[in-house]
């Protein structure tokens, strides 16, 4: 059974930083850097939580694709710039905050993490998309 977090209980101080609940990885990373998250100021909530939907916006079921952190001044970031966000707050990650905000960087940091979100299901050798057949040349063992 899950457990919520209601929007009063642990707000951290300088927001939320809200993530798939219902993804391995996704919870993986929460788990492994929550300590990280707390010294920073951020409070971890899976998106499925009740009140981030009504915060957010969003339609009953629906979750966005990315990671979002909620500030405390009420903004809404998402995907990279969440991430950027976060390390805006650690000593050792602002200058990789800085460095995200040139033009050509910030377009790469936004790329790098669309791919890893389009494939986070499949990441940690867990997948539950099935296989596609592979149709290029054969390798040497493959050959009879």
């Amino acid at each position: 059974m899950k457990t919520f977090l209601s929007e009063t209980q642990l707000a951290g101080a300088h927001g939320w930083l809200l993530y798939d609940g219902e993804c391995r990885f996704c919870t993986g990373m929460i788990h492994r850097y929550a300590a990280l998250l707390h010294r920073a100021g951020f409070t971890p909530a899976a998106l499925q939580t009740p009140w981030v939907g009504r915060r957010l916006g969003l339609p009953a079921g629906r979750t966005p694709g990315e990671v979002i952190v909620l500030t405390d001044a009420g903004r809404v970031l998402g995907g990279a710039d969440a991430i950027l966000h976060v390390l805006r707050w650690t000593w050792w990650g602002r200058p990789l905050f800085v460095l995200g905000q040139l033009p050509g960087l910030h377009w790469l940091c936004g790329a790098a993490y669309r791919q890893v979100a389009r494939h986070r299901h499949c990441l940690g050798g867990v997948c539950p998309l099935p296989r596609r057949p592979h149709h290029g040349p054969a390798s040497f063992f493959e050959m009879p």
